[in-house]
């Protein structure tokens, strides 16, 4: 995979602006965020927050599912900072997302993953029905995304 990294950027109010994102480019045709060590618990979480206030909802929870699928890092660090943030808001921001705007193959795959982290196999089951291909970025690898699926589609 041909992944170039660009500038290094502060998010405005970000854990009052001492933590950075850094800006990943994957094949140049999209743009990732992976907290790189920086921040404190739940810095996701308040970041969400921040932004998503400033909006009524939808919108709102729209934010703060892109705020957390966007941000977060598909690795162990990043997994452990999804324990700080909201599920249920950011399952409602999908499910809005979804019904007033639809879904890409890359936000249904975040979705499957957070649903995943966040043992709810039923959400994780519907998103799963919307991806076209596995999103390695996301999985690592398709063995992993299969895991994954299966046991969304146990009952």
């Amino acid at each position: 995979m041909n992944q170039k990294r660009t500038d290094t950027k502060t998010a405005t109010g970000f854990a009052a602006g001492s933590s950075h994102l850094t800006t990943t480019s994957i094949a140049g045709t999209r743009t990732t965020f992976c907290l790189n060590g920086y921040g404190q618990a739940g810095d996701l979480q308040a970041f969400g927050d921040e932004v998503a206030a400033h909006r009524p909802e939808p919108e709102s929870s729209i934010f703060y599912f892109e705020i957390v699928g966007t941000l977060t890092c598909y690795c162990t660090t990043g997994m452990d900072a999804l324990g700080q943030t909201s599920w249920p808001r950011t399952k409602q921001g999908y499910a809005n997302m979804h019904r007033l705007y639809g879904t890409s193959n890359l936000k249904a795959n975040r979705f499957a993953f957070l649903a995943y982290v966040a043992k709810d196999k039923s959400p994780a089951r519907d998103a799963f029905a919307s991806i076209t291909a596995p999103e390695l970025s996301i999985w690592t690898s398709d063995e992993v995304f299969a895991s994954a699926r299966a046991w969304a589609a146990d009952q």
